[in-house]
């Protein structure tokens, strides 16, 4: 199974977002929607993966990965992190709704879509790949 520093390094390329504008469209901003500042103490915690969607921009295919294994990456308040999945450390920055994560010699910038009490979903745009996490508290 992926996971979240294999997809980083698989794609460098792959982990979360970059913003999405909507020139000309306008909606009422409701709790959830892509945030256009984060709170850290809201991130801080243990966020269990749920999904990882990836898709190759060259040939348009698309994998998702369903994690049911209790795979989680936990947010200290330090600005560190740890994934559970490949055991390892790293840290983390947040700027706006950007976010970037460090670790295993890689950095990604992922844009935070959703951030509410249960819920955070991570979008990378890479040169190859795009990718959507998606964890529950």
């Amino acid at each position: 199974m992926t996971t979240f520093y294999k997809l980083s390094l698989k794609t460098y390329i792959v982990l979360l977002l970059s913003v999405l504008a909507f020139a000309g469209c306008s909606k009422k901003k409701t709790d959830g929607d892509s945030p256009s500042s984060v709170d850290k103490a809201k991130i801080v915690g243990k966020w269990y993966y749920v999904t990882t969607v990836e898709k190759d921009k060259e040939d348009g295919s698309v994998d998702t990965d369903t994690w049911t294994n209790g795979e989680y990456v936990m947010f200290n308040s330090d600005g560190t992190l740890f994934d559970s999945d490949d055991n390892e450390t790293g840290t983390y920055s947040i700027s706006g709704n950007k976010i970037t994560l460090s670790g295993s010699g890689q950095t990604n910038v992922a844009e935070v879509k959703k951030l509410t009490s249960s819920q955070l979903i991570l979008y990378y745009n890479g040169a190859e790949y795009e990718s959507t996490v998606t964890f529950r508290r």
